[in-house]
């Protein structure tokens, strides 16, 4: 039978950090579960009269400041505190809506069914984990593309995004490049740049050269960006540019040996498959217009299509179109144009 007198009869609640059982006192155990914005305590139950029975309510506050007997009814109280179970047994309880990267301290009083209260429980502290980032990278908005210097490449340059959004930098980029339109439907199916440059901080200038591509042909190159924890960008704005065809030439510098008249040159191997070189002389520097054209005149190819120096020149053909499709088997024509002369010639594609 309990006591007339009011006085407090609960035995004193042990948060804890490790739960060990010694002469039958509750050692401290640790407070577990931790998320960026919850902790989970826990802590063995008091008794109703000392420690037997059960007590009726419990009463966790949290604070950023120490918690004290005195300013224990200032910190703020946990809602939905657990039901007490019978003395000894083991209590789990959630706070969440904490702050994140957040100090707190944690304290329990409870009371019997006269409203006797314990006095305070020992006091804990905890520090909250910072909150995940899930701030993507920004897209990359200003990606160009122009014909690199080397035969086979073009060059990229961009302006470097942030890790968050504007700020920071990233942690890879992911560049492809094809020779079809890139869209998002088809991101993963095209061309994966396997060693991208390293990303510079937002903000500066980045550049890179694209090696090992088809000469002549046009390409379409797109590029996001990841952060350190995956948060990955939206794609890029896509750029095309044709990878650099440079024309092979055997030049000598003396008058002597340039030559002395416009001449096209039969192509050779002909008929071919599937590449064949065409050559072609220049008595002077000239403007230079060489093309393939279907026996029904409609053009397949530009193969050159700018000013050369006078002597004599070779190109070779790949047997694809200006989109860098392979063409059908057929006879073909190509045409060499300059600002005063103009020529044609057949050739035949056999596969």
């Amino acid at each position: 039978m309990k006591s007339s007198h009011n006085y407090l009869s609960l035995n004193r609640v042990l948060l804890v950090f490790t739960t060990i059982f010694i002469l039958g006192l509750i050692a401290p155990q640790e407070s577990f579960g931790q998320t960026y914005n919850t902790l989970t305590l826990s802590w063995t139950s008091p008794g109703d009269d000392g420690s037997a029975g059960t007590a009726t309510t419990y009463d966790v506050r949290y604070s950023t400041a120490l918690i004290t007997e005195a300013n224990f009814n200032a910190a703020t109280q946990a809602i939905n505190e657990p039901t007490p179970q019978i003395a000894g047994s083991t209590e789990l309880f959630v706070i969440d809506s904490l702050e994140p990267s957040t100090t707190y301290y944690f304290a329990i009083k409870s009371s019997d069914e006269a409203l006797n209260w314990s006095t305070i429980s020992n006091v804990i502290t905890k520090t909250t984990s910072a909150a995940p980032d899930t701030i993507p990278p920004a897209a990359v908005i200003d990606l160009s593309a122009l014909t690199g210097e080397i035969n086979g490449t073009i060059l990229l340059n961009w302006t470097a995004p942030g890790d968050n959004s504007l700020s920071g930098t990233v942690a890879v980029y992911e560049i492809r490049y094809s020779q079809n339109l890139i869209t998002n439907s088809n991101w993963s199916e095209t061309s994966l740049l396997i060693t991208p440059p390293p990303p510079l901080p937002a903000g500066e200038f980045q550049t890179y050269t694209l090696t090992g591509l088809t000469p002549g042909q046009v390409y379409y190159t797109a590029l996001k960006s990841y952060d350190s924890t995956g948060n990955v960008s939206t794609i890029s704005n896509i750029v095309s540019a044709e990878a650099a065809f440079n024309l092979s030439t055997d030049i000598d510098d003396t008058d002597n040996n340039l030559p002395t008249e416009f001449a096209l040159s039969q192509n050779f191997p002909n008929p071919f498959n599937p590449s064949t070189t065409i050559g072609f002389s220049l008595p002077t520097a000239s403007f230079v217009e060489l093309s393939i054209y279907n026996i029904e005149g409609k053009k397949v190819k530009t193969l050159v299509e700018q000013n050369l120096s006078a002597g004599q020149h070779n190109i070779e053909w790949d047997g694809t179109n200006n989109s860098g499709s392979q063409i059908a088997t057929g006879m073909y024509i190509y045409r060499m144009t300059t600002e005063t002369f103009s020529t044609s010639k057949k050739m035949v594609l056999l596969k």
